[in-house]
């Protein structure tokens, strides 16, 4: 989804987790929430060690990006000029869909200058800013890496902005 905000996509967790709890249909002890930060990065990079969980190259074969500006080759390919289809792409080595590129992702963790480290790191407590991740059609292939942070408002709704739903266990946050 994208056109959302930081707001709306945390009330969307919040419906989500109360539908299905009346349901009957949710795990014991878990919710819908936006990824932390260290979620979303852990499931991007499925595994792998290198920039981004194809390698350490990326074109516009494998992600929604301004193709024009690769990364780790000269070959310079498409430029859709906008979000493509779910499941363009292949998936990453778990076979989660369009984790670099088509649109950035909210996180649920305030924008701090870096993460401590460890298991499953929590960010800051306080900010101006949320955590966006992923990279985006309309940037180049650098801000797709696994590990390239960016920020934005909780207010802000944007065109290249959207999210991913984590089920989560109850008491993180």
């Amino acid at each position: 989804m994208s056109f959302v905000s930081w707001l709306d996509a945390k009330s969307f967790c919040e419906a989500l987790t109360e539908k299905e709890r009346e349901a009957g249909t949710l795990p014991e002890g878990y919710k819908y929430s936006l990824p932390s930060e260290a979620q979303w990065e852990y499931a991007c990079r499925a595994g792998t060690t290198t920039v981004f969980s194809y390698g350490d190259t990326l074109t516009s074969k494998q992600a929604n990006f301004y193709g024009k500006l690769p990364y780790g080759v000269e070959e310079e390919g498409d430029y859709l000029e906008k979000t493509s289809e779910v499941k363009s792409y292949e998936p990453n080595p778990w076979g989660i869909y369009d984790m670099h590129g088509n649109v950035y992702e909210w996180c649920l963790d305030w924008y701090g200058e870096a993460l401590p480290g460890g298991v499953d790191p929590k960010g800051v407590d306080t900010g101006d800013s949320r955590i966006i991740r992923g990279g985006t059609w309309n940037r180049k292939a650098l801000s797709c890496r696994a590990a390239y942070r960016y920020s934005t408002y909780d207010y802000v709704r944007s065109y290249n902005i959207g999210f991913r739903v984590a089920l989560v266990p109850e008491k993180r946050e």
